[in-house]
C-alpha cells in the first residue's frame, strides 16, 4: 500500500529532516509512526501526500507516486493533520466546511452528506453540533469535524496525526473501533501520536523514527526489548522523599544492588534499572522495612515510553 525506499530530505537551512528512510505499510495495516518532536514524521507525511518533494529515494502509495501522479491519487489518500482546523472557515458550519473540502477531492454533495450522516451515527449520535458554526463549537466538536474531513473520503490510505486531542473517552473509543473496522476492509492507516497508549492500542506495527532515521520497526514489546536490556522497579513513597532523613543511605544501598537508579523528587519516586526485577524485589522490600519507609512498588519490563527516552538520551 505504501512503499518508501531511501527517502532523504534536507531543508535549505541545512537541517537533515530525513535520512535514507525505508518504510512499508501493507494493506489492512495500522502502523504507529512515532518519535520525538523534530524526528521527521511530519516531513515524511508531507512527502507521502505530495506536499513536499523528497531529495532522494522513491515512494509510492496505492502503486502511484504522490508527486508525479497527485491528481490520480488524490481520492485514494486522506490526511488528517494536527493543525487541520486552521483551514476551516469559522463562520460556516461543520457540515459546510466538510462538504467544501470533500468536493475539492472530487466527491459530490449527495455522497458527502450520506457518508457524513453514516459516520455521525456511528461516532456521535448527538450529531446536531455538525450544523453549528465552527466558531461556537467546543474544542472536542471542532476536532471531531477535523477527523470527519478525513474519514468522509473513505480513502484507501489514511494519515492520522494526534487524533485524540480534545476528544472525550467515549467518542474516542468509537473512533478506535471505526479505525479497526476501516483497516479490516483492507485499507491502511499511518498513525502519529505522542499518546503511546493510543499507539499500542491501535497499531499492528510501530515504526520508530529518530533524528530522521528509522531506528526500529516491529511490535511495541519487540521494540522495547531491542532497545532496552533491563527491567524496572518503581518505588513510590507515601511521604515526601526530601523530608526522609535516611533517603540518601537508602539510595546508596539500592545503587549497590542495581545497574542504576534514578531519583525523582518531584514524582516522589525512585526507579531501579536491573536485569531481573523478580530476583531483586525481595532485597528492595527488606531495605524498605529496614528504613521503615511506607512505599508502593511496581515492577516489570520497561515499556515503549522508556525505550524512546533511552533512545533520546543516546
Amino acid at each position: 500500500m505504501l512503499s518508501a525506499s531511501n527517502i532523504s530530505k534536507t531543508y535549505p537551512n541545512g537541517i537533515k529532516a530525513l535520512q535514507d528512510v525505508n518504510l512499508e505499510v501493507s494493506e489492512g495495516e495500522i502502523m504507529g509512526f512515532i518519535g520525538l518532536n523534530g524526528a521527521g514524521k511530519t516531513t515524511f507525511i508531507k512527502i507521502a501526500n505530495g506536499v513536499l518533494q523528497n531529495d532522494t529515494g522513491n515512494i509510492t502509495i496505492c502503486g502511484m507516486n504522490p508527486i508525479s501522479e497527485l491528481k490520480k491519487i488524490t481520492r485514494k489518500i486522506a490526511w488528517i493533520p494536527q493543525d487541520g482546523l486552521r483551514k476551516f472557515n469559522t463562520f460556516l458550519s461543520g457540515r459546510d466546511n466538510i462538504i467544501y473540502f470533500s468536493r475539492l477531492k472530487g466527491m459530490n454533495s449527495l455522497q458527502i452528506n450520506q457518508k457524513l450522516d453514516e459516520l455521525l451515527e456511528h461516532l456521535c449520535p448527538a450529531k446536531d453540533f455538525i450544523d453549528k458554526k465552527i466558531s461556537i463549537m467546543s474544542g472536542g466538536q471542532k476536532q471531531l469535524c477535523n477527523l470527519l474531513t478525513g474519514f468522509v473520503l473513505d480513502s484507501e490510505f489514511l494519515f492520522c496525526d494526534e487524533i485524540s486531542v480534545n476528544i472525550d473517552p467515549i467518542t474516542l473509543d468509537k473512533i478506535y473501533s471505526y479505525l479497526r473496522e476501516y483497516a479490516s476492509e483492507g485499507k491502511s492507516v499511518l498513525l502519529t501520536s505522542q499518546n503511546l497508549h493510543e499507539i499500542e492500542e491501535l497499531s499492528n506495527t510501530i515504526a520508530l523514527l529518530h533524528k530522521g532515521k528509522i531506528m526500529q520497526v516491529g511490535k511495541p514489546k519487540d521494540i522495547s526489548n531491542k532497545l532496552l536490556k533491563y527491567e524496572i522497579i518503581d518505588i513510590g513513597f507515601e511521604e515526601r522523599m526530601k523530608e526522609l532523613n535516611s533517603i540518601k543511605d537508602f539510595s546508596l544501598k539500592l545503587e549497590s544492588i542495581a545497574d542504576k537508579i534514578i531519583i525523582d523528587n518531584e514524582k516522589n519516586l525512585i526507579r531501579i534499572y536491573c536485569e531481573d526485577s523478580l530476583s531483586l524485589l525481595p532485597q528492595v522490600v527488606e531495605f524498605l522495612k529496614e528504613y521503615n519507609f511506607a512505599a508502593s512498588i511496581e515492577s516489570g519490563k520497561a515499556d515503549l515510553t522508556n525505550a524512546i527516552i533511552t533512545l533520546a538520551g543516546r
